[in-house]
C-alpha cells in the first residue's frame, strides 16, 4: 500500500473538504475554539479539514492512530520542526519562483537564485535529518508508517540523489568565493581578492560602538535579511562577471531544480498540523488537570458512555478546572432531558456532549477520561436566538421555523441538541408543542438532548432519560454544575428565576422607588 495522506487512508476515501464552517459550531462555541488555531497557524489554512466531519469508520480509525503516535512527545517533536521548515519553504519557493522570471536579462536575479540554492540546502538536510531520526523512532500508526516508508523510497529516488549532490557541489563552489568590495563616496567596485590584507577586524571594531546603547549594554541585533535588494543585486551582478563560470553554475542548477520540493511532502507538512494544532489546545487544558481521551467509535448504537466530559472551551477559557459529567445511554434509551433550575450547567452539560460527538466524527481525541460513541453524520443544534427584526416574526415563529429547518435535516445518525425551547408562549401550548416534537425524535431514533423547563416532558416513553442538575443546600441552592440521572421534582426554583430576570421582591421595589410609585 502506498502513502497518500496522513489524514485520509487513500484516494477513495478521501471526502471533499467543507470551506463553509456547520452552523451547529457558534452554538457548540467550537468556532472560538478553531479560531484560535486558525489564527495561530493561518498560512497552513486548516479551515477545511476541522469543517469536514468524517463519515466513514475507517477513516476515524486511520486519523485516531497517527494522533496516538503524536501523543508521544519525540514523535509530535520531531513532525513539528518537519512541518515548520517544509512548510515556510514552501511559502518562500513560491515567491521564488514568482521572482526568478523578473527582468531576467536585465539584473539575472541572482539574488533570488541564491535564496533557491539556499531553499534546496534547508530541504535535503530537513528530509536526511527526519529519515535519521525517525529510524529510531517507534511508530505504530498505518499512516506515519507509510509516510516513513514513502519518504525513505524517496531518498532513494535519483533525483533527490542529484538534487543533493548537486546543491552539495554549488553550495561548496560558493562557499570559496572570496571578493573584495571597493567604496568610494557612491561608487562600489568589486573585484577577486588576492591575498589581501583584511580589514574586517578593524572595520568591525569602528563599528562597534554602534551596536550599544548609551549605557554601553548591547543592542538587539537587526534580522540579517536584505533591506536593499536592488543594491544587494547590483553587487551580485558585478560579482557574477568577476565570477563567470560559478555563476553560470548556479543559473544551471536553478534552471534544473527550481520545482525540487515534493509535492506529497507539501502537502503532508500542512496536513500534520491538523493533528499538531489541536495538540496544542488540548494541552493547555491538559496542564490545568482536565483529561482527554481517543473514544471507540462504533455503528452499534444500543450503547454509548463518555466519562468525565466537559466543555472544552469553557476549560480552555476558564484556564483552570471545570465540572466534568458523565453519561451512559443503553437502548433503547436514545433522548435526554435535562430539566432543573438555570445556571446549574444544562446547557453547558449540551453543549459539551455535542462537542465531543463532533470532535469525535474529526477523528480527533475528546474531553473526557474514557468514551464509546455512535458514528454520527452532525451535530444539530436548536438554541435560544434573539428576534429577527429583519423578519418581523415573533419569537416563537422563528422558533418554530427553526425547528423545521432542522427537522429536514436531521437523519437518525445525527445528534440533535435543543435547548430552552418554546419558552416565549404560555405553558399549556409549550407542552403540547414539546409533545409533538418529541414523538418526532422519538421515531426519528436519532440521539437528541433537550434541555427545558417542562417537567412533562422527561418521562414520556422508555426512549427518554430523565436528567436534573444537582443543587447543594435547601436555603441557597447552591450549583454543583453536576447533572444526575434523575426524574423532575417538580421544584421549580421560582425565586431563582425571578431573580434571573429582575422580578425579585427586592428589584421590583428599587423599580417602582426608582419610578417614585412608593
Amino acid at each position: 500500500m502506498e502513502f497518500y495522506s496522513v489524514l485520509f487512508p487513500n484516494i477513495e476515501l478521501e471526502e471533499k473538504v467543507n470551506e463553509i464552517a456547520p452552523k451547529s459550531l457558534k452554538d457548540l462555541h467550537l468556532d472560538q475554539l478553531f479560531g484560535y488555531i486558525f489564527q495561530e497557524k493561518y498560512e497552513y489554512d486548516l479551515k477545511g479539514f476541522f469543517y469536514t466531519p468524517l463519515k466513514n469508520l475507517e477513516v476515524i480509525s486511520y486519523r485516531q492512530s497517527v494522533l496516538k503516535d503524536l501523543l508521544k512527545g519525540d514523535v509530535r517533536a520531531l513532525f513539528t520542526t518537519f512541518s515548520s521548515k517544509t512548510g515556510y519553504l514552501k511559502r518562500k519557493m513560491n515567491n521564488i519562483r514568482g521572482g526568478l522570471p523578473k527582468r531576467l536579462e536585465k539584473e539575472k536575479n541572482y539574488l533570488v537564485r541564491g535564496e533557491l540554492l539556499e531553499s534546496a540546502y534547508v530541504y535535503v538536510c530537513a528530509i536526511e535529518d527526519l529519515i535519521l531520526k525517525l529510524d529510531s523512532m517507534q511508530i505504530e500508526s498505518k499512516g506515519l508508517v507509510l509516510f516513513k516508508e514513502y519518504i525513505s523510497e524517496y531518498a532513494k529516488d535519483p533525483f533527490f540523489i542529484r538534487l543533493k549532490n548537486e546543491v552539495t557541489r554549488v553550495k561548496e563552489i560558493f562557499n570559496k568565493i572570496q571578493y573584495n568590495l571597493y567604496i568610494k563616496g557612491t561608487s562600489i567596485s568589486l573585484f577577486k581578492y588576492d591575498d589581501e590584507k583584511s580589514l574586517t577586524d578593524e572595520i568591525t571594531a569602528l563599528f562597534d560602538k554602534f551596536h550599544q546603547d548609551g549605557n554601553g549594554k548591547p543592542l538587539p541585533k537587526l534580522k540579517p535579511e536584505a533591506y536593499n535588494v536592488d543594491m544587494e543585486n547590483n553587487i551580485m551582478a558585478m560579482m557574477a562577471k568577476v565570477y563567470h563560470e560559478e555563476f553560470k553554475e548556479l543559473e544551471k542548477f536553478c534552471a534544473e531544480f527550481k520545482d525540487f520540493d515534493n509535492p506529497v511532502l507539501l502537502r503532508f507538512s500542512k496536513e500534520i498540523q491538523f493533528y499538531l494544532s489541536w495538540y496544542e489546545i488540548t494541552e493547555m487544558i491538559r496542564n490545568n488537570g482536565m483529561s482527554f481521551t481517543i473514544p471507540k467509535v462504533t455503528l452499534d448504537k444500543g450503547h454509548m458512555y463518555i466519562n468525565d466530559f466537559y466543555d472544552c472551551m469553557l476549560a480552555f477559557n476558564l484556564s483552570g478546572h471545570v465540572v466534568p459529567n458523565s453519561i451512559r445511554l443503553d437502548s433503547p434509551e436514545h433522548i435526554l432531558v435535562i430539566t432543573g433550575p438555570n445556571q446549574g450547567g444544562k446547557t453547558t452539560f449540551a453543549r459539551a456532549f455535542g462537542q465531543a460527538h463532533y470532535l469525535a466524527s474529526l477523528g480527533l481525541d475528546i474531553p473526557g477520561s474514557d468514551a464509546e460513541i455512535y458514528l454520527i453524520d452532525q451535530v444539530l443544534t436548536h438554541f435560544e436566538v434573539e428576534e429577527s427584526i429583519e423578519t418581523l416574526n415573533g419569537k416563537l415563529e422563528d422558533e418554530l421555523e427553526r425547528l423545521y429547518e432542522l427537522k429536514e435535516a436531521a437523519t437518525k445518525d445525527s445528534v440533535i441538541l435543543i435547548n430552552e425551547i418554546f419558552a416565549s408562549t404560555t405553558v399549556e401550548d409549550a407542552v403540547k408543542l414539546g409533545m409533538h416534537m418529541m414523538k418526532y425524535l422519538e421515531d426519528l431514533g436519532a440521539i437528541a438532548i433537550v434541555v427545558t423547563f417542562l417537567d412533562e416532558l422527561a418521562t414520556l416513553s422508555s426512549h427518554e432519560v430523565s436528567l436534573m442538575t444537582e443543587v447543594a443546600g435547601e436555603e441557597d441552592h447552591t450549583r454543583t454544575f453536576k447533572i444526575v440521572r434523575k426524574a423532575p421534582d417538580g421544584r421549580a426554583f421560582a425565586m431563582d428565576i425571578a431573580k434571573k430576570y429582575g422580578l425579585s421582591k427586592e428589584d421590583l421595589e428599587r423599580r417602582l422607588a426608582k419610578w417614585k410609585l412608593i
